[in-house]
């Protein structure tokens, strides 16, 4: 089939169209090498992808490991970041509680009621105590009454925390005088004088 088998020609008016009907027939009957053309194109495009795949492997590889070190910081960062905040609330909860419930925080610290005792530390016998002796008596009373367990005792019959407790109680020392001096504060005066009985 020609060139001119596509064609109609008209002589009264020398012109020529384009015949669809020519060309379609002329596509079909050359369908094998139109599909081959396909074929071949379609495998030259895969081999192409394929191959520029291939070349890119080890950047890929580069870029996937990369990627999962990140991740892996990532994940690590985001679980800092919840303990920290976790951390955060919990101290925060702790000081709102204590701000509700401690004594202390409650109370006009200054001007409270307040009872005090002074105990004297001296020597028994004929022999007066050293200086090293009285200031470790007084440090072992300082212990005992702000560390000991009397303080625990007296929060757990009264229903109190005794931490709470133990901010109300002052143990002062004065080695000059051989005193210890011993202040509770509480809400009332007889609360306060209570709570010293108790404690001494």
């Amino acid at each position: 089939m020609t060139q001119k088998d596509f064609y109609d020609y008209r002589e009264d008016e020398n012109t020529r169209q384009v015949s669809l009907v020519r060309l379609l027939r002329c596509a079909l009957m050359r369908w094998k090498l139109i599909l081959l053309a396909g074929v071949v194109l379609g495998g030259l495009m895969g081999a192409y992808k394929i191959l520029s795949i291939h070349s890119k492997k080890d950047q890929m590889i580069k870029e996937y490991d990369s990627y999962k070190t990140k991740q892996e910081v990532y994940k690590a960062s985001v679980e800092q970041y919840k303990s920290t905040i976790s951390n955060l609330q919990q101290a925060i909860d702790e000081k709102q509680d204590y701000i509700k419930n401690s004594l202390k925080m409650n109370l006009d610290y200054v001007r409270c009621p307040e009872s005090f005792a002074e105990l004297t530390v001296a020597g028994t016998g004929e022999k007066p105590l050293t200086t090293a002796e009285t200031v470790s008596i007084m440090n072992a009373l300082y212990d005992e009454v702000y560390f000991g367990n009397s303080v625990s005792e007296i929060a757990e019959k009264r229903g109190m925390n005794s931490e709470y407790l133990r901010e109300l109680i002052s143990v002062k020392i004065t080695p000059a005088a051989s005193v210890v001096r011993v202040i509770v504060r509480a809400e009332d005066t007889e609360n306060a004088k209570a709570i010293k009985g108790e404690l001494l």
